[in-house]
């Protein structure tokens, strides 16, 4: 029996090795380079833990001297990519269920193996395949390390994140990897961000498909190395060198694809995003399909009263967050029967009731109070198209809701996840204190404030309106107002004078700091004007 408790310490930044003339690293790793340049290294796909080879080779060459070939890999085409999806699958259930500090020691063990007698190997492999100065490969390995050991660090910390007991009940978070494998498509010019994009979802328990870049396959498949060597069982990372046609063709429309990981051109994330609606279509949106009834199932597997739970859930992912409003767009217009309902769902990880980050408790014990919002994104989507057009659906007209429904809205509706990751990151932000203060609240705001109105007397009115992210200190005299904009336009200098005008009453009793992020980064003037405003861009 396992019952010892394992404490992963927050690790240091690897040191980086200088290579000056006479050091015995320097020495070292001239040699290896040595026998790299000499020879062609046959590399092979790793599926299942064994080597697969094929008669279909791509060659890797040195980028400055494209006559030199490094290596030459076996590239999977129908057949392995799909021998890689079984086996991914086939090792899932033992990997998922492995405890924490076994599956994490691995990848500890791995980081010791590429800090030590493989560090020169590695170092070589992206000197020669990706034209980098000894330096610059020993910057990027060392951040391969490091993103080993960090990943492990804050997998500890996600998983210690638990809530408070209450009287005779012990309240705990399960963190599950996802349902299916991850395919993780790797780019051609970092040995780090290459690695870290099969392993950071393995870390967590995923299984992976991991597709190198041509120019990095050779130090990819040290690292492959390494990761066998330090005891990754197998199936658990399949590298499958191939070309992209094929992983578009036969991984990214496998109905068992639960995350895709890339790094890479726009040109290469375009054709991949095609495929989104295709895949969108075929298993969520058809009558019969994998998806279809995933949702009516896990109602009717936890609730009873299925259609009033659907009415609610339908009035919330409508856009319906006040309680008020979402009785009287549901079957239950008693607010008090209706907040029932909405306990059972929040209980069940469904929907979550949300406060303004300055809200008092008096206020969040007024059940009254408050907004909900969907917690499962998979919900949200098929409340939002699917269960709003089932009839169309029922009656086989997929392509016509996909067009007219789906795909207009698809871009605004990922929209609620990236306000997620913004506070993740700011919250990352503070733990490196690299944010201009210490935030004690943080948070989405809702209430009464300041907004622009060129036609009002000063150019301000008062109204009802929603902060996306705000951070205030212990003593309210820091603010820091943060707005997320996911659209397909840069952040317009409109759009930033609404947000400096938020809050305007509290702003001769505190400080004021802006952080704004972007999907499609920002109009020139914003730009010249952060630094004196005191304005953060990401």
């Amino acid at each position: 029996m396992s019952n010892g408790y394992f404490k992963v310490e927050m690790p240091k930044n690897e040191p980086v090795k200088a290579y000056l003339p006479g050091s015995p690293e320097r020495a070292s790793l001239k040699k290896e380079l040595e026998r790299q340049s000499a020879q062609v290294v046959q590399v092979p796909m790793i599926i299942g833990g064994k080597e697969v080879w094929t008669e279909r080779k791509t060659k890797a060459v040195m980028p400055h001297d494209h006559a030199h070939v490094i290596a030459e890999a076996a590239s999977g085409g129908e057949k392995e990519l799909k021998d890689a999806i079984a086996a991914a699958l086939a090792a899932r259930k033992a990997w998922t269920e492995m405890p924490m500090e076994h599956r994490v020691s691995i990848f500890l063990k791995a980081a010791d193996l590429i800090a030590g007698p493989m560090r020169d190997k590695v170092n070589a492999a992206t000197m020669l395949g990706q034209s980098k100065t000894a330096y610059q490969a020993e910057i990027d390995t060392c951040e391969l390390i490091d993103f080993l050991r960090f990943n492990v660090y804050y997998l500890q910390q996600i998983y210690d994140r638990q809530p408070n007991n209450t009287p005779n009940v012990w309240n705990r978070i399960e963190y599950r990897p996802l349902e299916g494998f991850v395919t993780a498509i790797s780019p051609f010019n970092f040995t780090s961000i290459g690695a870290n994009l099969p392993t950071a979802p393995a870390i967590a328990g995923n299984v992976v498909l991991w597709k190198p870049a041509t120019t990095a396959v050779l130090s990819n498949y040290y690292v492959m190395q390494a990761l066998m060597a330090a005891g990754l069982p197998a199936g658990v990372i399949n590298f499958v060198p191939s070309r992209g046609s094929d992983m578009s063709k036969y991984v990214l429309s496998d109905p068992n694809l639960a995350g895709f990981h890339f790094t890479g051109s726009t040109e290469v994330f375009s054709g991949v995003y095609s495929l989104v609606g295709e895949n969108i279509k075929k298993n969520i949106l058809t009558k019969g399909c994998i998806l279809y009834s995933e949702v009516d199932f896990l109602l009717h597997q936890e609730l009873r009263e299925t259609p009033i739970y659907n009415s609610i859930i339908e009035a919330v992912a409508l856009g319906n967050t006040k309680l008020n409003d979402i009785s009287q767009k549901s079957l239950i217009e008693d607010t008090s029967k209706t907040s029932v309902y909405l306990k059972n769902l929040i209980e069940l990880g469904i929907v979550e009731r949300e406060f303004s980050v300055d809200a008092k408790i008096k206020e969040q014990a007024n059940s009254s109070r408050g907004t909900y919002r969907l917690t499962e994104n998979f919900f949200r989507f098929w409340y939002a198209f699917g269960f709003a057009n089932f009839s169309q659906l029922e009656d086989g007209d997929v392509d016509g809701v996909y067009e007219f429904v789906v795909e207009p809205a698809l871009h605004e509706f990922a929209s609620f996840t990236f306000e997620d990751v913004c506070r993740a990151f700011v919250r990352e932000m503070q733990k490196r204190n690299e944010l201009p203060f210490r935030y004690a609240k943080m948070g989405r705001w809702t209430g009464k404030t300041t907004v622009r109105d060129e036609a009002a007397l000063g150019g301000l009115r008062t109204a009802e309106t929603e902060i996306d992210l705000l951070c205030i200190d212990r003593d309210a005299k820091n603010y820091m107002v943060g707005e997320c904009k996911f659209k397909k336009a840069p952040f317009s200098y409109s759009e930033y004078l609404d947000t400096t005008a938020k809050l305007t009453p509290l702003k001769d009793k505190a400080e004021f700091y802006y952080a704004l992020f972007s999907e499609r980064g920002f109009d020139e003037r914003i730009v010249a004007d952060a630094k004196d405003n005191k304005t953060l861009l990401y």
